[in-house]
Formats: C-alpha cells, structure tokens, sequence
C-alpha cells in the first residue's frame, strides 16, 4: 500500500522464477485449509508456493476470463466439480462459490479455485463441522433455505453458482 491507502501490485519471483500472489493476513482456519490443500493438490485448485501465519504465496490466474461460449461454461462447470469433489472428499467444504473465485491457468488450460477464506472443515464420517467457517452471505443465504449441514450448504452455494452462469445462455 503507497502512502495514499492505494494498493499497489508488484511482481514477485520465488526461487523456481515463476511469478506469485501473496495474500497477507489469512484467518486461522484459511492458514490451516492451505496447509491441508499444500498436501494434496489438485489440478483444479490453486498451487500454494509459501504458507505461513502471515501469508500464503500462490500461483497467480487469470481472474478477467470471459466465459464466451457453453463449451467454456461447460469447462468451468466441469473443472470446479472435480475440485469441489477433491476438497470434499478431503474434509474442506468451499462454500463460497462465485466466478470471482475462480481464476484461468493459461499454462495449464484449467480453471482453478481460490481464496478459502469462507470455508471449513467438515468430519467425513460424521459429516458435521470441525471447523466452522464464519457465517457470512453465502452461509446465511443457504440457512435462509433451511439448509444447515456442512455438504448441503456446499452444495446449495454450488449450484447457484451453476445456475447463474447457465442462465447466460
């Protein structure tokens, strides 16, 4: 941030030469989802390079997309199913899902989530919370539906984000 409050972007290389984003200040409970994300990555989610109490250093995406077509919406669709099933078979419930956390890997040709900052983490076999995210808009709005386990509101939040990037078309 320069001296007037505005934020600056700046290009970071880590030790392999590729270019990252850090994110300063993750809650306690992101801290702990990027850490179990680090041991089991996935093609479909971002790629943590540095994760500590202070930030997380992650590859950078392409967050200005254009979904132009429905073979690309049917990509997008496909590629955050796959890490949707990846988190969950995995303990992490995303919740948050929006097209403003999903980025383009143009290196990769995939869609990626990121920003885990209202998720949690569920127990598989009990399926209840272990770690209960904060109850912000994505959270409440599957409540409001009578909605209140952890997969349920995952899956709520999931589909309306389906449902509105299909509606485009």
């Amino acid at each position: 941030m320069d001296k007037d409050g505005q934020f600056e972007v700046s290009n970071f290389k880590n030790a392999l030469g590729k270019y990252y984003f850090r994110k300063v200040g993750p809650s306690s409970l992101e801290f702990k989802i990027a850490t179990i994300i680090s041991k089991i990555p996935h093609p479909n989610i971002v790629n943590f390079f540095v994760i500590n109490s202070i930030s997380l250093d992650m590859e950078i995406l392409d967050t200005e997309f254009q979904i132009s077509n429905e073979a690309k919406a049917l990509k997008l669709i496909t590629d955050m199913k796959n890490a949707r099933n990846h988190l969950l078979s995995n303990g992490i419930v995303y919740i948050d899902w929006k097209l403003d956390n999903i980025g383009w890997s143009e290196e990769e040709q995939v869609f990626k989530l990121f920003d885990f900052d209202v998720s949690g983490i569920y127990d598989i076999k009990t399926s209840r919370w272990i770690n209960e995210p904060e109850k912000y808009f994505a959270y409440n709005l599957a409540v409001k539906n009578n909605i209140t386990d952890p997969i349920g509101i995952d899956s709520f939040n999931f589909n309306k984000m389906v449902d509105e990037l299909l509606m485009e078309f």
